[in-house]
């Protein structure tokens, strides 16, 4: 390894790479892409040039891969929780279909002519709606059946 290049390296430690994302860049590195950019162009473009787009650089990988990382996360937690809650509205489905279509409104009967493996492949709002829809019809059905037994 050439020995500038281990200097700069060693530059660069001290400096820490929380000052290098704020911008500072080893002098010695700085001097050392000054005297490369002097080999490959006729006029070369400056060293805060360079060391800008570096630093912008950074940022667009680290961003990139904090963006890909949340991309990660976020959709495991996400296709989790709705397997969580797709398994425990699949319980209630089953208790609910168990229970029958006889204290339920007849415009609700309907309802029980699919299957439970039809069921269980709704998404977790067309469960939640399934659920809802017969919690409130056998809780009608019982208010008739109340509002027939006081007369």
């Amino acid at each position: 390894m050439d020995i500038n290049i281990h200097e700069a390296a060693k530059e660069q430690d001290i400096i820490g790479w929380t000052k290098m994302f704020n911008g500072h860049i080893s002098t010695k590195w700085a001097n050392m892409q000054h005297q490369h950019y002097k080999k490959m162009y006729q006029n070369p473009p400056s060293i805060s040039h360079w060391a800008k787009n570096m630093i912008l650089q950074f940022y667009t990988i680290s961003h990139d891969m904090w963006t890909h990382r949340n991309e990660i996360v976020h959709e495991k937690v996400e296709e989790s929780l709705n397997l969580r809650e797709s398994l425990k509205l699949q319980n209630e489905i089953t208790e609910s279909f168990n229970a029958g279509p006889t204290k339920v409104l007849p415009i609700h009967r309907y309802m029980f002519k699919d299957t439970l493996a039809n069921l269980f492949n709704k998404s977790v709002v067309e469960k939640k709606y399934w659920i809802a829809t017969l919690n409130a019809s056998r809780k009608c059905f019982q208010n008739r059946k109340n509002e027939l037994q006081n007369m």
